[in-house]
C-alpha cells in the first residue's frame, strides 16, 4: 500500500506541467539558500538535472525574473538577484501592515475562534523551539513561515493572505541567508536602517495579542 501511495505521488508530480515543476524547483532553491547569492544559473544545466527540455526551464526563469528573484542575461544565464537592505526594509514594512491588520481582525473574533488560532500558533512555536534545539535552520524557517501564514489566513481577507504568502517567501530567503552568514547579514542591515528592528518588534507584539488576549 505504501509503495502504491508513493507511486501515486510520483504520478501526480509527473502530471504537473514541466514549466511549473521547473519554477517550483528553482524558486525553492533560491528561497532556502541552496544557491549561492549572486550565482549565475544555467538553463541547460538545470534542465538536464531535472530531465526536462530547456523551454519549460526558460519559462520558469522568465517568471522568476518578473518576481524579482532572477535577472536574465541572453546567452549567459540568469543571475540570482542579491538581497539588499532596501528589500529587507520594504518587506518588513509591508509585513507590519498586513500582520497588524490580520492580528486586529483576529483579536475582534469570538473567543472560540480566536482560541483556535492561538492554539495553532502555540503548537507552531513549540515545533520552532524543537527545531532551534536541534539547530535545524531549514525546519525553523518553514515553521516561521507557517506561523505568520496562520495569522494572515486568519484575517479573513484572501487578497492580503496572498500578498502575505509572497512576503513570507522573501522573508524565508532572508532567514536562510542570515543563517548562512552567521547573522552578519542582518547585523550589517541593522547598521544601515535600525527602523527594521522596530518593525519586527511590532509584528511580534501584535502576534502576542492574538496568542494571549483570549487567555487574560
Amino acid at each position: 500500500m505504501q509503495a502504491c501511495m508513493q507511486d501515486g505521488c510520483m504520478s501526480n508530480e509527473r502530471m504537473q506541467p514541466a514549466a511549473e515543476r521547473a519554477y517550483d524547483f528553482v524558486k525553492e532553491k533560491i528561497i532556502d539558500g541552496s544557491f549561492e547569492p549572486s550565482q549565475m544559473l544555467s538553463e541547460a544545466s538545470l534542465a538536464t538535472e531535472m530531465g526536462i527540455s530547456r523551454t519549460p526551464m526558460h519559462e520558469a526563469f522568465l517568471r522568476l525574473e518578473v518576481e524579482g528573484f532572477l535577472q536574465l542575461y541572453p546567452r549567459r544565464g540568469a543571475l540570482i538577484v542579491p538581497i539588499s537592505p532596501q528589500e529587507i526594509r520594504e518587506v518588513y514594512e509591508a509585513r507590519l501592515l498586513v500582520d497588524r491588520h490580520c492580528a486586529e481582525k483576529i483579536c475582534a473574533m469570538p473567543d472560540a475562534e480566536r482560541a483556535d488560532i492561538a492554539d495553532q500558533l502555540d503548537a507552531t512555536i513549540a515545533e520552532q523551539d524543537t527545531a532551534l534545539d536541534g539547530a535545524d535552520l531549514h525546519a525553523y524557517t518553514h515553521l516561521d513561515a507557517r506561523f505568520h501564514q496562520i495569522i494572515m489566513d486568519g484575517g479573513a481577507n484572501t487578497l492580503l493572505a496572498g500578498l502575505g504568502h509572497q512576503l513570507r517567501e522573501r522573508q524565508q530567503r532572508f532567514t536562510a541567508q542570515a543563517g548562512r552568514s552567521q547573522s552578519r547579514f542582518y547585523t550589517g542591515m541593522a547598521g544601515t536602517d535600525n527602523n527594521y528592528i522596530v518593525i519586527i518588534s511590532n509584528i511580534h507584539i501584535f502576534t502576542c495579542k492574538i496568542i494571549y488576549r483570549y487567555r487574560i
